[in-house]
């Protein structure tokens, strides 16, 4: 694991702002993470589509918007440490006057009345977060009661984990099933459902190529809500608030 400052943190994303936007854009790979982001909150959102208010918390370029936005949220608010990619999610949303962007630690309590959102989202981050205590206690402070998180975790069994290397750009934990039962027990929440992803991709180059892309698009939405799921490279989870 890499200790670091946020603020080293935060530098370390701003000069990354490259690999976070055009390169993932150009390799396909967010194109099967949002497909299956995006029909996860479509099958277990029943709430009605109006009152779909959305925290997007670690929005980095807003990549995930369309997706929470193509489900049904009326209102979209996103929030991230990094001022370098937040510009890039406003570019990309500034015609959309419901969707609105602010830069915040999630480590620090959040700038949001109590049960303020009826969905929180959170990709790519908490694996990064070294006090998940206190942030998962606060998403469920702004959470609705009967509101919906979308979490995500990176398995510790995965076989990118078994290659990886211990070569990471910020402090990373990698997460099984079992040990975020036991931080959700914490906070009196509880899994109501995982989706795999990155299963069987064993590096984004490979989707450059139209019948590779289309055979793994096929193979990873296929496994995501399979007993392959802890050998995803990371796995959603599903958490209800029921009080």
């Amino acid at each position: 694991m890499i200790t670091k400052s946020t603020e080293e943190i935060k530098d370390i994303y701003n000069n990354q702002e490259n690999i976070f936007d055009s390169w993932r854009d150009k390799t396909n790979y967010y194109k099967i993470v949002i497909e299956i982001l995006y029909n996860a909150m479509e099958n277990n959102i029943s709430f009605p589509t109006k009152e779909r208010k959305v925290l997007d918390a670690a929005c980095g370029p807003g990549r995930n918007i369309n997706a929470i936005l193509g489900a049904g949220a009326k209102e979209v608010t996103g929030l991230d440490l990094t001022p370098n990619l937040l510009n890039i999610a406003k570019k990309r949303f500034k015609n959309n006057k419901n969707v609105n962007f602010s830069q915040h630690n999630l480590e620090k309590k959040l700038p949001f009345e109590d049960e303020s959102f009826d969905v929180v989202v959170c990709c790519k981050a908490l694996p990064h977060i070294k006090n998940i205590d206190q942030v998962l206690g606060e998403f469920k402070r702004i959470l609705k009661k009967n509101g919906v998180m979308f979490l995500d975790f990176y398995s510790p069994y995965s076989f990118r984990r078994l290659f990886a290397g211990k070569n990471y750009l910020t402090y990373t934990r990698w997460d099984s099933v079992s040990k975020v039962k036991s931080y959700l027990e914490k906070q009196n929440l509880e899994i109501k459902k995982i989706y795999g992803q990155n299963t069987f991709i064993p590096n984004e180059s490979f989707l450059n190529t139209f019948k590779l892309f289309k055979f793994f698009r096929w193979l990873e939405n296929k496994f995501t809500n399979s007993f392959l799921n802890k050998f995803s490279g990371y796995y959603n989870v599903i958490i209800k608030k029921d009080n």
